[in-house]
């Protein structure tokens, strides 16, 4: 009977640690990946071409693939190809470039709501003008 529980303990003892074979206290990130994969990649801009940093950001819920980007400098951005084409949607409608806040109005996605002026404070932030 000892024999036995010996037998049953070491076998209970290889099914607890065989989850963890091969694991070494080292092995804590992705494996390597061949440089020669990354060659053919070439950065690109895919714009916009003007605005500075983006500081608000918000899409809509029946539209997937459209989102608006407000800028520190440049107003309000859309793009309706998930980023591939930005076009701006604000000149000629704020009175100021940083755009700090946007939310599309959930009753109506024609009507976007906008907070202008820059959150950060920065050495180039401009002051905004209300909603």
């Amino acid at each position: 009977m000892p024999h036995a529980r010996l037998a049953l303990i070491v076998v209970a003892a290889l099914v607890l640690a065989f989850p963890f074979a091969g694991v070494s206290a080292q092995d804590n990130g992705p494996p390597a990946v061949d440089p020669a994969l990354f060659q053919g990649l070439r950065y690109r801009s895919v714009g916009p071409t003007r605005g500075g940093r983006s500081t608000a950001v918000t899409g809509y819920r029946s539209r997937p693939y459209t989102f608006l980007m407000g800028t520190v400098g440049g107003g309000i951005w859309r793009t309706e190809d998930a980023g591939q084409t930005w076009n701006n949607i604000s000149d000629g409608f704020l009175k100021v470039g940083p755009v700090g806040a946007l939310a599309v109005a959930p009753s109506n996605p024609s009507i976007v709501y906008a907070g202008t002026g820059s959150g950060g404070v920065r050495g180039n932030v401009s002051v905004g003008a209300g909603m």
